[in-house]
């Protein structure tokens, strides 16, 4: 994506299975090999879209710690929880369908399930022509 500010990668994972210990590791594990590729910034999030995706190790921090437990280095990833997840924090069809269609070709695929939908797809359609 390109902004005033510069150029950054979006990165998003859809979680909807109980297999999730291993989510906050791959997703620094994408974003560092994102950035080493690129060199740009990467903005990494996650969707986690069932009840079963939801758990307590995804917290939006993965820290790596030394055999002393010092932490050396923390990642630092968005969540974002669907109303079908234990204590959500924000439902994904209730986030805000412009902001979704501001945030480029990699927010789009998620302004469909909006309660705005009609609307939002026209927008969305109209935002996929003019980018291409």
């Amino acid at each position: 994506m390109d902004t005033d500010d510069g150029a950054y990668l979006v990165h998003n994972e859809l979680e909807s299975g109980k297999d999730t210990a291993g989510v906050p590791l791959r997703l620094f594990h994408y974003n560092a090999s994102a950035v080493y590729k690129t060199q740009l910034p990467v903005i990494s999030t996650v969707f986690l879209l069932h009840k079963e995706s939801n758990s307590p190790r995804i917290t939006g921090t993965f820290d790596v710690a030394d055999v002393s437990g010092n932490v050396y280095l923390s990642f630092r990833y968005n969540v974002v929880r669907s109303a079908k997840s234990a204590e959500p924090i924000c439902a994904i069809w209730q986030l805000d369908v412009d902001e979704l269609l501001a945030g480029g070709l990699s927010t789009l695929p998620f302004a469909p399930i909006q309660r705005k939908l009609v609307s939002a797809s026209k927008r969305a359609s109209c935002r996929i022509t003019a980018c291409h």
